[in-house]
């Protein structure tokens, strides 16, 4: 069921993210949202260590963000090389 779940998760992602970024190669995708659930993994742990010290929403919103610039740079270093 966790693996089922897992790959329900990354199906969901990878689509969101094509919208987002379509110029985004297959290769790049699959980076991003392999290292986007790598990362929320992390952070469920980091809540479940720190509590209420942690702020999830933030922390997922700060996760967001840097995974959106990433996929920028990503297709902006793919520009410049051609």
């Amino acid at each position: 069921m966790f693996i089922q779940s897992r790959t329900q998760t990354y199906d969901q992602l990878a689509e969101t993210m094509r919208g987002f970024t379509p110029e985004l190669t297959e290769a790049q995708t699959h980076q991003l949202v392999t290292y986007a659930i790598a990362g929320a993994d992390g952070l469920f742990i980091a809540k479940e260590i720190g509590g209420d010290a942690v702020d999830l929403i933030e922390l997922f919103e700060l996760h967001a963000r840097t995974l959106y610039d990433t996929a920028l740079r990503l297709i902006s270093e793919g520009a410049q090389g051609r």
